[in-house]
């Protein structure tokens, strides 16, 4: 009776086995495949964006660039510059 148990179980168990791990290979080439997707997109992005810079440096116009990408205010129009002119002594 407990060889018959064995005989049905053992090969069961070695389905159960062989199913799970290719759910997981599934699983696993899925996530490989979106994130190579996503990887192509950004580098795409990248790409245009390092084209896009280079226009700009040619330019000269690069805050423009910057305002665009980072929606925020450049570093000179947060602060305020404080100039200061030294009169050099005369002894």
């Amino acid at each position: 009776m407990l060889w018959i148990f064995f005989i049905v179980a053992v090969p069961f168990i070695f389905f159960l086995m062989y199913t799970r791990l290719s759910i997981q290979t599934a699983l696993l080439r899925r996530e490989i495949r979106t994130a190579a997707l996503k990887k192509d997109e950004l580098v795409r992005k990248n790409n245009a964006i390092k084209g896009e810079l280079a226009e700009r440096l040619e330019k000269g116009n690069i805050e423009s660039l910057y305002l665009k990408k980072s929606g925020s205010l450049p570093f000179y129009l947060r602060n305020k510059v404080v100039r200061v002119e030294m009169v050099p002594e005369n002894d």
